[in-house]
């Protein structure tokens, strides 16, 4: 098949001319429904009865849309590729590796920007924006900064204005991306000074970390570096 490669993005608050600067392929398109984008795409291309290849369904499609999408297009018959692809994805070369060093380098110096922002009285607004400043100046194509901690914010979210105070605890999700390679990393911070029991408790989970990373060798079971923890 000669045709053009397209993207299709579920954007939320993004919008396409943000979106577009941060991919090679020229053809982008937006979707509410991810089946029913496919098959005009599909149809478009002359492909309503063709044998097509997939990545990646069983573990990131939405089983009702795969479902829909299977009974709009009853001709197509589409063959897993998981195996082949996932051959080409472990092949990296020095260039592949240098730009997944360079993410990982950017969003450790985040978190020690960080460190030093999250502190009583400080704005969470105003430490996170600096946070991402310091992400893009340093190379990043796109990020992604995600918090918990407070009364209103237990879990994962977009960050919530608020103003720290001693005591406080959040956790702090970032990610790097750069040419399609992302970093991502987790940090709890006690601001201000921490309770003897979160001092231990974080000990206990940096010895954790320690351990499964020398656990997490090649050939290792995944069973085994969740053991080391």
């Amino acid at each position: 098949l000669d045709a053009p490669p397209v993207v299709l993005v579920n954007g939320g608050a993004r919008t396409l001319p943000s979106i577009r600067p941060m991919t090679w392929i020229a053809d982008v398109r937006m979707f509410a429904s991810m089946s029913k984008k496919l098959v005009e795409l599909l149809a478009e291309h002359g492909l309503a009865k063709a044998q097509i290849g997939t990545v990646g369904v069983s573990q990131s499609f939405p089983i009702g849309e795969w479902n829909d999408l299977r009974s709009a297009l009853p001709a197509v018959t589409f063959v897993k590729r998981d195996t082949e692809f996932e051959r080409l994805r472990r092949k990296k070369d020095a260039a592949d590796v240098a730009v997944t060093e360079q993410a990982s380098r950017i969003l450790e110096e985040a978190f020690t920007i960080a460190a030093a922002l999250l502190r009583p009285g400080a704005s969470t607004n105003e430490a996170f924006a600096l946070v991402e400043r310091s992400m893009r100046l340093a190379g990043a194509e796109d990020v992604r900064i995600l918090t918990s901690g407070g009364p209103d914010n237990n879990d994962l979210a977009p960050p919530v204005e608020r103003r720290l105070e001693d005591g406080d605890t959040i956790m702090l999700f970032l990610g790097v991306e750069i040419q399609r390679y992302w970093s991502e990393a987790a940090q709890t911070f006690a601001i201000g000074e921490p309770s003897a029991q979160a001092g231990d408790l974080a000990s206990r989970a940096r010895a954790a970390v320690d351990a499964m990373e020398a656990a997490a060798v090649a050939g290792a079971r995944y069973s085994a570096v969740a053991a080391a923890a």
